[in-house]
């Protein structure tokens, strides 16, 4: 998938159809139960953008961020610790961003 999104092909569309539009929509349908009716459609998909970009960077980043942290393991505590604090982190944006 990856190669892909790199150099798109004709395969691009069936990858977004049957994978990437799926989850789109479910993190918006999660992102609109959180802020209701207080975010237009333009927001409401920046903040799905957001959230996916976070679980993107720490995947493609992974072996940046081990030459800058040598110490780093992408082992089970360490990924649930990841999931925890992009949880945490988007609520308290989406919310803000409601809020404002």
């Amino acid at each position: 998938m990856a190669r892909e999104l790199a150099d798109p092909t004709p395969a691009l569309d069936k990858i977004v159809c049957e994978a990437i539009a799926p989850l789109h929509e479910f993190l918006g349908k999660l992102v609109r139960e959180i802020v209701g009716d207080r975010l237009g459609e333009t927001e409401l998909r920046r903040c799905v953008y957001s959230i996916v970009s976070q679980c993107l960077f720490y995947r493609h980043s992974h072996p940046v961020l081990q030459r800058l942290h040598p110490e780093l393991r992408y082992d089970s505590k360490e990924i649930a610790a990841i999931g925890e604090h992009i949880v945490e982190f988007s609520l308290a944006g989406i919310k803000h961003i409601a809020h404002s």
